[in-house]
C-alpha cells in the first residue's frame, strides 16, 4: 500500500508543480502538516524540499536527527506520525532490523503492527516477528485534529501539546520502545 505521494521537479526554470492527491482520503504535507483535500493542488517550487505528502490513515516511523550517515542514525530514537483519515483511524507497519547484516535470517529483526482506533494507538507484534530491540520512541505526532486530546500509558498521563493551526497532538518521550508491544489511550 503507497502512504505517500511525491513530486520532483524535472524542468528547468520550473515555478510551481502540478501535484495530483489521489481519492477518496486526505492527505497531510510531510514537512508542514498541512491537510489536503484529494484532488489537484498548485505549489511552488522550493530548492530546500521535495513534496512529499502522507496518505491519510498512514502511520509511518521515522528518525528525525539529522546524520552523515544511516549507521550513525541506528540508536537514534524513533517519531511516529499518525496521519488520520477521515474516519479518524490510521495503520502502519515498522519493519527494523540492524540494517547492516543478515542477522534477520537468524530471527533478530522486529516487525510491529500500528494501529490508531476508537481513539487508541496501538504497537503489536507481527505474527511473523523475530526478537530484536529497536532504538525508543521519542515523539508520536497525531495529524488530523479538530480538538485537543490528552493521552495516557498504563494509566499514566503523557504530555502533549495541541498545535491549534497544524490541528496536531505531539506527544515528547512516550516511554515506549518501537520492537515493544504496548497502547496509549486517548481522551
Amino acid at each position: 500500500k503507497q502512504w505517500y505521494q511525491r513530486r520532483v521537479a524535472i524542468t528547468a526554470g520550473e515555478k510551481s508543480h502540478v501535484v495530483v492527491l489521489p481519492g477518496p482520503q486526505v492527505w497531510y504535507d510531510y514537512h508542514s502538516y498541512t491537510k489536503y483535500s484529494a484532488g489537484t493542488i498548485h505549489i511552488p517550487v522550493k530548492l530546500s524540499s521535495i513534496p512529499l505528502y502522507i496518505k491519510g490513515g498512514s502511520i509511518i516511523a521515522t528518525k528525525m536527527r539529522v546524520r552523515r550517515s544511516s549507521q550513525l542514525m541506528e540508536s537514534d530514537p524513533y517519531t511516529l506520525i499518525v496521519a488520520l483519515s477521515t474516519q479518524g483511524e490510521a495503520k502502519g507497519e515498522a519493519y527494523i532490523d540492524d540494517g547492516k547484516s543478515f542477522e534477520y535470517k537468524n530471527n533478530k529483526f522486529s516487525h510491529q503492527l500500528l494501529d490508531f482506533a476508537s481513539n487508541k494507538l496501538s504497537c503489536r507484534r507481527a505474527a511473523n516477528s523475530g526478537q530484536y530491540v529497536s532504538a525508543a520512541v521519542e515523539r508520536i505526532i497525531i495529524l488530523g485534529l479538530d480538538s485537543p486530546l490528552s493521552a495516557s500509558l498504563n494509566g499514566s498521563p503523557l504530555v502533549s501539546t495541541f498545535d491549534k493551526t497544524k490541528k496536531s497532538v505531539t506527544i515528547k518521550k512516550p516511554n515506549v520502545v518501537l520492537s515493544e508491544e504496548w497502547s496509549i489511550d486517548f481522551l
